[in-house]
């Protein structure tokens, strides 16, 4: 049972099926509210990663229905899963929609396992991220893929970000209330909950180039480049979007 919270949040995704809710990025006419460019950036490592013509997957999150229709042109034969219906945009034979909440156990709705499974900026939307990959991990067949995405908030400029004004990109007063981003999640802590279940980073990279300059904010430009010069020598994911590709 949802709580008042939640049931906030859902208003929230409901507001992109009425229209209310700017779009940085579209397929096909279908709205994407992810970071430009990415969903394209997954469906090319997935196409790397695996072969999805005739394969069976879980699309979670799937909004609109945006990634969906690139893998049903793959071949791909998908079940997309959404908490608010009336968004998911796709009609195609190859296609399964399902109306569930993730903070739940979803997977006990499905029978089966999936070959690929595809979580895109949801995870930080999850109430509990150890249940949640606890949930893909019982859904992925072993020797499949998981493809997921986070905000990066390990970043050289997430930290000046910190620094300056006690929040991570993506994660603030704004992207709480109006984006329900509840659950920042660290690129390390990831790394050791997928572990934590059985799950092995094939493949990751830094989505997105970071961009910051002295005349919109000149505190913030000098902490990063404080930052950085702090951590030169380290290996560290520097892009907006951390992205993983995961098998079992």
């Amino acid at each position: 049972m949802q709580n008042a919270k939640e049931n906030r949040f859902v208003e929230l995704y409901r507001d992109t099926a009425r229209g209310k809710l700017d779009s940085p990025d579209s397929y096909k006419g279908l709205p994407i509210h992810a970071y430009k460019g990415l969903h394209h950036r997954a469906g090319e490592l997935i196409n790397q990663y695996s072969d999805v013509n005739n394969a069976e997957v879980l699309d979670i999150a799937s909004g609109s229905g945006a990634m969906t229709l690139r893998l049903i042109e793959q071949g791909a034969k998908v079940n997309a899963v959404d908490i608010v219906e009336e968004n998911f945009r796709v009609k195609d034979q190859k296609c399964t929609f399902h109306n569930l909440n993730l903070n739940d156990d979803f997977s006990a709705n499905f029978e089966n396992q999936f070959d690929t499974i595809v979580a895109l900026e949801i995870i930080e939307h999850i109430n509990n991220s150890r249940h949640f990959i606890k949930n893909c991990e019982k859904l992925l067949k072993p020797g499949g893929i998981l493809v997921l995405s986070t905000p990066n908030i390990s970043s050289d400029l997430a930290l000046a970000e910190f620094i300056c004004k006690g929040t991570f990109p993506y994660f603030n007063d704004d992207y709480y209330h109006h984006g329900g981003h509840i659950n920042p999640v660290t690129e390390w802590q990831l790394k050791l909950l997928l572990e934590d279940h059985n799950l092995n980073v094939k493949y990751q990279e830094s989505f997105g180039k970071p961009v910051v300059t002295f005349k919109a904010w000149p505190k913030l430009y000098l902490a990063y480049k404080v930052v950085a010069a702090l951590r030169k020598g380290q290996s560290r994911p520097n892009g907006v979007i951390n992205l993983f590709v995961v098998t079992k």
